[in-house]
């Protein structure tokens, strides 16, 4: 899987990249949606489960993976 990321890097995150951007353009034109990711956000267990994705994004970034901190972040 790393072997894949580090020959496509830089074009994996930027098209990980664009979906993030459109994430959040969907998010601010849709009310529904944007009431969605609000509850989801004030849910007791995203609290609890989010530190888990310190841990992959701080090993794409000792491997310097553009491609692995921007899966991770969407």
């Amino acid at each position: 899987m790393i072997n894949v990321l580090k020959k496509y890097d830089k074009t994996l995150a930027f098209l990980f990249a664009f979906l993030t951007l459109l994430f959040f353009i969907f998010a601010i034109m849709s009310k529904e949606f944007l009431k969605w990711a609000f509850m989801l956000h004030h849910n007791q267990l995203s609290w609890y489960i989010r530190p888990i994705f310190l841990i992959p994004f701080c090993f794409f970034a000792f491997k310097r993976c553009c491609a692995g901190i921007s899966i991770t972040i969407i």
